[in-house]
């Protein structure tokens, strides 16, 4: 119970934060099943009290995330749903074209996100750095040219764009945490097994 074993739920809360953060911008099923693959390997390993404690404290900031999240969708879908305030709904086809042409850039914006999130994923499990990541978004987003992609790559690119912006600071911010933490903790143990010194006797 994460109760018996504070710092590891602490350690399993702000894991938990880390985790969001890398995933913001995804839907709730989507963080959903990737927490799921996070934890699955440990349930079906060798269980500890203190692995129960950080992976119970884990599930319970996403689940409290994901009912925050799905509430906000369900509001998202019923506010789209209905008509907008001083827009004639009528039959003409003519009212139809517009609504259309202002949802294909949303969905096109989300696309982008949507695989530059999953690009910076995989990169960021396979060991690569914030500047690492950076440097190839940078190029790849580079052969981009404003002038002449249509409508929907402009949407699609600011997605892409956006979405690895933030989520490369995020993790930028992340590892030099860590390296901070790391640092910190060396220096305990430094301080630890270095011998006091002592005056040498006359």
């Amino acid at each position: 119970m994460p109760g018996l074993h504070p710092r590891h739920a602490a350690r399993g809360r702000e894991d938990a934060a880390r985790f969001l953060s890398l995933w913001r911008g995804a839907s709730a099923d989507e963080i959903e099943h990737a927490a799921a693959d996070r934890q699955t390997p440990y349930y079906e390993g060798d269980r500890t009290p203190e692995g129960d404690a950080e992976q119970g404290a884990f599930a319970e900031v996403i689940t409290a995330a994901l009912d925050r999240l799905r509430e906000s969708e369900r509001e998202r879908t019923a506010s789209a749903a209905q008509p907008q305030e001083g827009i004639d709904v009528s039959t003409d086809t003519t009212q139809d074209k517009p609504a259309k042409a202002e949802t294909r850039p949303a969905t096109e914006w989300m696309k982008g996100a949507a695989i530059a999130h999953d690009l910076i994923v995989r990169q960021v499990e396979a060991g690569q750095d914030a500047d690492t990541i950076a440097a190839k978004w940078d190029q790849a987003l580079a052969t981009y040219d404003d002038a002449t992609a249509t409508d929907a790559q402009r949407q699609w690119h600011a997605g892409a764009e956006e979405t690895a912006r933030d989520m490369i600071q995020t993790w930028r911010e992340i590892q030099r945490a860590e390296a901070e933490q790391t640092q910190a903790a060396r220096n305990e143990r430094q301080s630890k097994t270095e011998p006091e010194p002592e005056a040498e006797a006359g």
